[in-house]
């Protein structure tokens, strides 16, 4: 992880894709004042220029693995509504790259599945797993919608305005 130093605090920072990707961060909250579940994407391209942003909230799935696995087949609907070809998809969650890899067998191997279908696509799609300290706008993205109506939401161009990210992340 590539951190900034300011005084004694580290400030985690955006990890760029190659230059040729565009890199997505995925993200999954479950509700724990009632309102209902969320998974997200925000998508930069390498130079840390917000692109896009998407979210879906659902009603009745709370298992964390299966909503990381539906948020990371999010950033795929979110890669294909940009004419992506070539991204980078960045998830918290272990677990679910493992068994993408592995093509384990598990409670939502089914969305795990249609994840490989949908990667070939898009086109060159690529998997990560980064810390949570450098997915944090992805994680206020599901934290602010979780009190939204279940659907799909999505944003273009500029970030929802609840949502207080910088147009370009990296700072030059």
């Amino acid at each position: 992880m590539k951190v900034n130093c300011i005084g004694n605090a580290r400030v985690p920072r955006w990890v760029a894709p190659p230059s040729n990707f565009m890199k997505i961060n995925v993200d999954a909250a479950v509700a724990r004042s009632g309102g209902s579940d969320a998974v997200g994407a925000i998508c930069r391209d390498s130079n840390g220029l917000f692109i896009a942003a998407s979210a879906r909230v659902f009603d009745g799935i709370s298992e964390p693995a299966t909503l990381e696995a539906l948020a990371c087949n999010e950033a795929l609907s979110l890669a294909l509504d940009n004419n992506l070809s070539r991204c980078l998809i960045a998830t918290d969650c272990l677990e679910v790259i493992r068994n993408l890899e592995e093509k384990s067998l598990c409670p939502y191997s089914a969305i795990l599945n249609e994840i490989q279908l949908r990667k070939n696509i898009v086109g060159e799609v690529h998997f990560k797993h980064e810390s949570r300290k450098c997915n944090e706008e992805a994680h206020s993205l599901v934290k602010g919608v979780c009190s939204f109506a279940p659907g799909r939401y999505i944003w273009f161009i500029r970030p929802p305005e609840f949502l207080h990210v910088p147009m370009n992340i990296l700072f030059k």
